[in-house]
């Protein structure tokens, strides 16, 4: 949720202070809107493997893949939403 909140902030909140384009801002905030829709899914899902597999007694880690698609798309939209502060 802190994701969307903060998309929501960037896409919304921040135009209103900047007299420039705002597109900008809404494309970052849109992409950190996904990424907080995407760790709500992963976090469900994450759930539902982890209860089915501890009732059998067993346990599967987290796939590295979405760990490092999640946090690099969070850096590389961290680093634009610096950029477009900078910028303005």
């Amino acid at each position: 949720m802190g994701a969307v909140a903060v998309g929501l902030a960037i896409a919304k909140l921040l135009p209103r202070v900047d007299p420039g384009p705002s597109w900008p801002y809404a494309v970052v905030g849109i992409g950190f809107c996904l990424i907080g829709i995407g760790m709500a899914w992963l976090g469900m899902a994450r759930f539902r493997t982890t209860a089915s597999l501890l009732e059998r007694g067993e346990f599967r880690k987290l796939d590295d893949r979405a760990v490092v698609v999640l946090g690099v798309a969070t850096i590389g939209l961290s680093v634009v939403t610096v950029v477009l502060v900078l910028l303005d």
